[in-house]
């Protein structure tokens, strides 16, 4: 039987065929006999668009809730048309509630996604009563699909023994990430610069980042300089913030990102909750040693103490603010991290290992199917 896998998202970024997201899906592609991708995205209209052996099918709706049920039974038509050999789900909500009503009737295994919400995580439940929700959801869909796929490589073995399903670890890694890939870092300029780059949102715990800016500033003055670049809700906090050491950007083009990263030396994450945050990635890449509260994605990249700092949650402003200072009086250290943290990441990240989780993934689909006979 051809392998013919079915995709079930709702990145509206995969209608265009110029984005990073078809580019990947394309790539996907490859790895079977076909992929088709239901795409739950706004629109006023049905659409479907086809390249080489990726096709994608569109579901109008401008609710979430008409998306929904219309796009369950655009899958139950699809599947009956052709026969698949698993249907893969963005996330274990309400994508994989669907994709696990339809793989029931149509006897096919389902994959779920865990990309970035952790349904145990007790900070993101505690965020909104739509997390607590979709954490309920979660806890019902997942022992029930046939594998799990996560970004987070350190939930594998809990996500397992919770479950007793295989997990298979697959980061979404950025297209254009060779960009990042400096050859050569300076070690030695002063001020040290520190990078904080994310939405100023309680999840960043921004109140945490200022705070460790203000404590950096008190004792090590003109040593040290930060920029900060994101928006929302605590754009007034961090704009009285800024001053000689400290530089605030709104946004910036994502076109000149790997510039920004060049130019700066230490990347800070002081989140509560994360996936595996882009920008981590892009900081590994680059070769930023990574001082981070403990949070999903970030033990992928970072070895404690060798290629940065990672922090329990809880931690003080006086600990990170420690932390950053020992970088900038001990260069060397700072050289040794920067050099870890690259190695390992180019190491472990090349497109080829990552095409060969998703083939794993396609694998435990296909063995699964078998199954249903």
């Amino acid at each position: 039987m051809r392998e013919r896998f079915l995709f079930i998202s709702i990145d509206p970024d995969i209608r265009s065929e110029e984005s990073e997201v078809f580019a990947r899906m394309k790539s996907y592609a490859r790895l079977c006999d076909e992929l088709h991708i239901l795409a739950l995205i706004p629109a006023n209209d049905n659409w479907n668009q086809r390249s080489d052996n990726l096709c994608v099918h569109g579901v109008r709706g401008l609710s979430r809730l008409a998306r929904f049920i219309r796009g369950f039974f655009k899958v139950l038509s699809i599947t009956k048309r052709q026969k698949f050999t698993g249907i893969i789900t963005q996330d274990p909500f309400f994508l994989g509630f669907l994709g696990f009503a339809v793989g029931r009737i149509r006897h096919l295994p389902v994959s779920a996604g865990i990309y970035g919400s952790n349904v145990f995580d007790p900070y993101w439940r505690r965020e909104s009563l739509q997390n607590r929700l979709y954490a309920l959801i979660g806890r019902f869909v997942l022992p029930r699909v046939s594998v799990i796929e996560t970004d987070t490589h350190e939930l594998v073995g809990e996500l397992e023994e919770r479950f007793g399903v295989p997990v298979v670890w697959k980061p979404v890694i950025p297209q254009n990430i060779e960009r990042f890939k400096i050859a050569r870092r300076a070690y030695n300029r002063v001020p040290l610069k520190v990078l904080f780059v994310g939405r100023l949102v309680p999840q960043k715990n921004i109140p945490l980042l200022l705070a460790t800016v203000q404590k950096v500033n008190e004792r090590w003055s003109g040593k040290v300089t930060f920029t900060i670049i994101g928006s929302g809700q605590y754009e007034k906090e961090v704009r009285d913030a800024t001053g000689d050491t400290v530089a605030w950007l709104s946004s910036v083009e994502r076109d000149t990102m790997p510039a920004v990263f060049a130019e700066h030396d230490v990347f800070l994450l002081t989140s509560y909750h994360e996936g595996f945050a882009r920008v981590s990635i892009e900081a590994a890449a680059s070769g930023m040693p990574i001082l981070s509260t403990r949070v999903g994605g970030v033990e992928s990249v970072v070895s404690d103490g060798i290629s940065g700092y990672i922090f329990g949650q809880g931690v003080s402003a006086e600990v990170l603010a420690g932390a950053i200072c020992d970088l900038e009086n001990h260069r060397d250290r700072l050289k040794k991290m920067s050099e870890a943290i690259q190695d390992h990441f180019w190491n472990n990240f090349s497109r080829e290992s990552l095409a060969r989780n998703q083939s794993k993934l396609f694998n435990v689909l296909a063995t699964a199917r078998q199954a249903y006979g």
